[in-house]
């Protein structure tokens, strides 16, 4: 039995990727109920669904530029792990030491 184990670094990386990415969908959820919720909420004041239309837009366009931040994160972090993985092997240490 020859196995290679994972690197801790590579599990590491990959957890937060994942925990990152989890994170970011109860964000999202969050801020989405939050947004309907107070739009609801304020239905019975026409003078202040002026303001609060124009609060709910900024929301959704903070919400979007936070999501796509935070995918480009998760991302980042999983190629972390996929080059911490690959880093260990020999033919990979040759391939990365011609790209330096």
């Amino acid at each position: 039995m020859n196995e290679k184990s994972t690197p801790i670094a590579t599990k590491f990386l990959a957890s937060l990727g994942v925990l990152n990415f989890l994170a970011t969908l109860f964000c999202m959820i969050t801020i989405f109920y939050f947004r309907e919720s107070m739009a609801v909420g304020v239905a019975a004041f026409p003078a202040a669904q002026m303001l609060i239309s124009i609060i709910i837009k900024a929301i959704s366009g903070l919400t979007w530029l936070f999501v796509i931040f935070n995918m480009a994160v998760s991302l980042a972090f999983m190629i972390a792990a996929f080059i911490a993985r690959n880093a260990n092997q020999p033919l990979s240490r040759q391939e990365f030491a011609k790209a330096a």
